[in-house]
């Protein structure tokens, strides 16, 4: 029965990705943003936080690690999870990456982005008192930090503005999450340090400041499987998912250098086969070659790939060994990333 019930969600969780690769299709910009907004929106929102229904069960099993841990984003200790899966882990709490006090208490989300289970995560209980509303961004004076995330001054357009840096290793994740928030949630009008970031629009919502570090950040940190699993779980609890998870290349058709373009799903999109050197600015590199067969397992500099594409930034410029291997197949090709 069990067994059933998985063929079943992922028979209807492919659908209804396929469905929104679809209505996506073809939209650029501002269409794209707002079609995203109304396609992706939550159908049930969970207020509680213990519980069979609370938010610390949904991140036993969105954030846990295989040795039994909650996955802590924010520090390197290790937090075992309660043997009942739904009272809080010791000495954590849970905050919002995104402040839900930037849309007002009279707002149309004001509700909702308060239990948004994509924009919140388990942390120290230190987290909140030292990231209070802070939007994310660059610091360049450090107030408070433990090593993995960080507290303190920034600049932007010439004026000093408090900033939280996002944990070392999740750049991207917390990229995404910010995303998805501007994109689900925009507002007329926006309080408190919201506007450090976000503009008074609709479109793009994020001003230029946060497009270029949002933009970096998840180019540089790709999506893995840890984000996968997390979205996977959180869509069965909400009804929703993170679609710049699943589909990374949206942020480059809403904000950055094809947003005057339309969106062309991945799955609809042309492979460029391998070649032997790419340049620094290049958009992607298809682990993809007629003479190779489709079902080959890849590494790049003896890391297995979990993509069917890699970015000449994430590699960085130099030479770089290919190998792929089958039951029946194997191989190396080096390729180089230029300037």
């Amino acid at each position: 029965m069990a067994i059933r019930y998985l063929i079943v969600a992922i028979s209807i969780i492919s659908t209804l990705n396929t469905f929104a690769q679809s209505i996506l299709s073809g939209k650029c910009g501002k269409e794209l943003k707002s079609t995203i907004a109304d396609f992706y929106r939550p159908t049930q929102i969970t207020t509680s936080v213990i519980g069979s229904d609370g938010a610390w069960n949904v991140f036993y099993k969105a954030d846990a690690t295989s040795e039994g841990y909650i996955l802590n984003r924010y520090s390197a200790t290790s937090i075992k999870i309660p043997d009942d899966n739904v009272s809080p882990a010791e000495g954590m709490t849970i905050d919002g990456v995104v402040h839900s006090s930037y849309w007002g208490e009279g707002s149309t989300y004001s509700d909702t982005v308060k239990y948004d289970l994509h924009n919140l995560l388990p942390c120290d209980i230190i987290v909140p008192q030292q990231k209070r509303d802070y939007p994310i961004g660059i610091i360049s004076d450090t107030l408070y930090t433990n090593g993995v995330w960080a507290m303190g001054i920034g600049e932007i357009s010439d004026t000093e503005t408090n900033f939280f840096s996002p944990p070392k290793g999740y750049e991207g994740d917390f990229a995404r999450i910010v995303m998805y928030m501007a994109t689900l949630y925009p507002i007329d009008w926006w309080y408190g340090r919201a506007t450090t970031i976000f503009s008074d629009n609709n479109y793009p919502t994020l001003n230029t400041y946060a497009r270029n570090i949002l933009l970096q950040w998840h180019d540089s940190d790709p999506v893995d499987d840890i984000e996968r699993n997390r979205n996977e779980v959180i869509s069965s609890i909400q009804g929703n998912r993170n679609p710049f998870v699943d589909y990374p290349e949206l942020a480059d058709y809403i904000w950055g250098d094809k947003s005057q373009e339309p969106y062309i799903p991945e799955t609809n999109r042309e492979k460029i086969p391998l070649k032997a050197i790419y340049t620094l600015s290049e958009e992607r590199i298809d682990l993809y070659s007629p003479y190779i067969p489709e079902n080959v397992v890849w590494k790049i500099n003896g890391e297995i790939v979990e993509t069917d594409h890699l970015t000449p930034a994430q590699l960085g410029i130099g030479i770089h060994e290919l190998r792929y291997h089958s039951s029946s197949v194997k191989g190396k090709l080096l390729i180089e990333i230029a300037q």
